[in-house]
């Protein structure tokens, strides 16, 4: 059971270490190919949207056809396609293959807590595997600045693609006889096929300024609310729509973050690779090593989410100064999304039942993929210090919904 859980937390290591290992990768991919920064946020977005847009039918598929088979098939694909990231001879062929890497890794995540949802029955031991699981996101954030620099420095920008291929491998091979029986939950096609055009339309609406993307996602929208309402019922069980709401905003600043200050730090105090990575300890620290204690806090995403907006507010401050405050902020949103991400994870997983685990897990992360594609879009867009001001008030909008909710005596 131990192995198999690695492998798991290993797996899911894997796809979120794809998402923070390119930030210090980006000024040497635009020393490569010469592109700009809305060209860097496609690279960036490209993998963001794709994993978005199909995390909620891969949640669906995961329950269906069972999530040990769903997830090795997805991890054996993110190594393969990794391969081709790291072959990719043009930006516009980084950008397609990103995006195929995003669609493996949306059917690895909800598969992943799916599995746990199944083995570990709902109770303190989830609890605390959950915090175990949580805390191999906060890993792979702390090692992707560090060892994303460290590859830069030694073999250039396509090395932070290959480290994927042994890990895949590796992972393929300790999670090779989860056997976990399908869902009778059938699938519905049509309104996950909905679900993201919905999210990708919403996506490129932003990030590319599209009246186009938008007037197809309002009509997808329209259509979904008035003739798929059952469909999705899921998001109106346990008030699951605030914890996606609060999912969004989290990483909205935590993407945007990542994107922006890799290239302040780099381009603008002309940092490397690896004294980058080191740069971001302050953030990553926390959110590897408080997870396993942030479990045990009743209500901690009411001290979380506060703290997100305070370190926000500190690095609005900062602008590019080279001076303490940038760490100091760095420090407080890592304890914020400590105290935040691994309850929020347990409140949705332990709401529904273990053969909708899949959906619910997709969903969350769906919404929190969407709010990194806005927050690099809009964050990357404005200088440093209106960027956080932006970040602390769309994570300020959503502090109401983390407060205790009082129960109405008749």
């Amino acid at each position: 059971m131990r192995l198999r859980f690695f492998g798991i937390s290993l797996g899911y290591f894997m796809v979120l270490l794809d998402t923070t290992i390119l930030g210090v990768a980006l000024p040497d991919l635009r020393r490569d190919f010469g592109s700009g920064t809305a060209a860097l946020g496609w690279v960036v977005n490209g993998y963001t949207v794709a994993f978005a847009a199909a995390l909620i039918g891969g949640g669906a598929v995961a329950d269906r056809f069972g999530p040990g088979r769903v997830f090795r098939y997805g991890t054996a694909a993110f190594a393969a396609v990794s391969g081709l990231c790291a072959a990719a001879p043009s930006l516009e062929v980084l950008v397609v293959s990103r995006a195929v890497l995003g669609l493996a890794g949306a059917v690895m995540v909800p598969a992943s807590l799916a599995i746990i949802s199944r083995l570990i029955p709902a109770g303190p031991e989830r609890v605390r595997m959950l915090g175990v699981w949580a805390m191999t996101a906060g890993v792979s954030v702390a090692a992707g600045p560090l060892l994303g620099g460290g590859l830069v420095e030694l073999a250039g920008w396509r090395a932070t693609f290959l480290v994927n291929v042994p890990i895949g491998l590796v992972t393929w091979w300790l999670v090779r006889g989860v056997r976990l029986p399908a869902s009778p939950v059938r699938v519905r096609w049509v309104p996950q096929v909905g679900a993201a055009v919905l999210v990708a339309c919403l996506a490129e609406a932003i990030t590319g300024r599209s009246v186009i993307a938008l007037g197809v996602g309002v009509v997808v929208l329209a259509w979904l609310a008035g003739s798929q309402r059952t469909a999705f019922s899921i998001l109106g069980e346990a008030g699951l729509v605030r914890w996606f709401v609060v999912g969004g905003a989290v990483q909205f600043l935590f993407a945007g973050l990542l994107f922006v200050g890799a290239l302040v730090l780099q381009e603008a105090r002309m940092l490397t690779p690896v004294e980058t990575g080191v740069a971001f300890l302050p953030l990553t620290v926390p959110i590897m090593v408080l997870p396993l204690f942030t479990t045990r806090v009743r209500r901690a995403m009411v001290i979380g989410v506060p703290l997100l907006v305070v370190g926000a507010a500190v690095l609005a401050a900062a602008g590019e100064r080279a001076s303490v405050l940038p760490a100091v902020g760095l420090f407080v949103v890592g304890v914020g999304i400590a105290f935040t991400f691994p309850p929020l994870v347990a409140a949705v997983t332990s709401a529904v039942p273990a053969a909708r685990a899949g959906e619910a897990g997709g969903m969350l992360n769906a919404s929190r993929q969407v709010g990194a594609a806005l927050g690099v879009a809009s964050m990357g867009s404005l200088p440093p210090g209106w960027a956080f001001v932006l970040a602390g008030a769309v994570v300020l909008a959503v502090v109401p919904l983390v407060a205790p909710r009082r129960v109405r005596v008749a």
